[in-house]
């Protein structure tokens, strides 16, 4: 798909709540994600959505704590046209305004393209949890085995 379309970044809106349900199911089979031991319901999070030509193309959904700015969910349909780019650069600008000192999120070992993605932002990986997604699975079945 040709990238010629301009993506626009905005605050999530009460009328996205649906749509970012389903976006949730679709891509991480809940709108429930596990991480670090605990399952966090992220439809109702604030963050952003992406839209392309008034089509919603992206989401990120945040949650900000001591622990710092986290990003819970990151979510594109289209991929490699700068959607994920422009949402995490939105929320690298939050968290600055914020003055929030670590902008974190998890992701698995296996998904190298993930972790690819997140260092070219500037981003650095920090642990690595022994069995953290078999702890995940278990509180989270529908986690996939695989990428």
């Amino acid at each position: 798909m040709e990238s010629d379309s301009a993506v626009t970044v905005r605050r999530i809106e009460d009328g996205d709540r649906v749509w970012i349900a389903e976006t949730l199911v679709q891509d991480w089979t809940s709108t429930s994600v596990a991480r670090c031991g605990e399952l966090v319901e992220a439809v109702d999070l604030p963050g952003y959505v992406a839209v392309v030509e008034g089509r919603r193309v992206g989401l990120a959904l945040v949650d900000v704590t001591e622990r710092g700015y986290e990003v819970v969910a990151i979510s594109t349909s289209e991929p490699r046209r700068g959607i994920g780019r422009a949402l995490m650069q939105r929320c690298f600008t939050e968290a600055r305004a914020l003055a929030v000192g670590r902008v974190w999120l998890v992701t698995t070992t296996t998904n190298i393209a993930a972790i690819a993605f997140y260092q070219s932002l500037g981003m650095d990986l920090r642990t690595l949890p022994r069995h953290a997604v078999r702890t995940a699975r278990e509180l989270k079945p529908t986690i996939p085995s695989h990428d």
